[in-house]
Formats: structure tokens, sequence, C-alpha cells
């Protein structure tokens, strides 16, 4: 996949939490589950433009991984829906610009193939490593 270039625009905290917000209220998540408030700290810093936005994929994403984690076995239907949710992250600017090919995306990749023969390990690995509680 070619990556096209991008000038780095740098924003404040207030406008990277708009970015952060914008983003989640796009992205629906499991039943119960809710976005937290603002998922970084740093009021004084400043962030590379993405940065508010790539923080609510992530954690939209490990949401839907656990909900998969939690209905595989109980409920098919809800189980393939999850499933689904969650491998559509490779559809988001997120994975195409910010997920680097060779140490993210094969690793997902191969998560996903090895989910849909059955095997939850390695979701279930990348959820307790990469997911906060």
């Amino acid at each position: 996949m070619d990556r096209e270039a991008h000038d780095t625009t740098i924003l404040d905290y207030d406008a990277t939490v708009a970015e952060y917000a914008k983003t989640a209220a796009t992205l629906a998540l499991p039943e119960g589950a809710e976005y937290p408030h603002v998922p970084f700290d740093g009021t004084d810093e400043m962030y590379q433009q993405g940065f508010g936005a790539n923080r609510a994929v992530y954690f939209w994403n490990c949401a839907w991984g656990r909900e998969w984690l939690a209905v595989r076995g109980v409920d098919d239907d809800e189980a393939a829906r999850a499933l689904a949710i969650y491998a559509s992250v490779k559809d988001t600017e997120t994975y195409q610009q910010s997920w680097d090919p060779a140490s993210m995306q094969v690793p997902f990749e191969a998560a996903l193939e090895a989910a849909e023969l059955g095997d939850a390990s390695q979701i279930q690995a990348d959820i307790s490593a990469n997911c906060p509680s």
C-alpha cells in the first residue's frame, strides 16, 4: 500500500480533545461500553494531528475485541457481528496511516484469520497487552 505524504500539523490539547470527540461520535461501541472522557493527559502539551482520532479508534477497536471475546461461544450471531466490527478497523485511516504494516498490520490480520478458525488466543493476547481495562 502506498502511503501519501502528509504535512505534520500540530494541535493543542483542546483541538486534540475535539478531534477525539468527533471521531468517537462516529464509532459506535458495544452496548454498555462508553468512551473515556479523555484518554490522554497533557493539557499543556502539543499533539500531532490525528492523535485524538487515533485514540478514539484504538479504544473502539479494543471494545469490539473485548465484545467478541465475551460473546464467542455464547451467541454466534453477536460474535460474528463483533468480529466483523473489530476487523473493520482495517477500513480506518488510523489503520491505513498509523499502524505499521509489518509490526502491527500483519499480526492483526493473522489474529483475525486465527479467530475466524476458532482460535481466540491471538486476539486475547492483543487485548490483554494493548487495551486498557
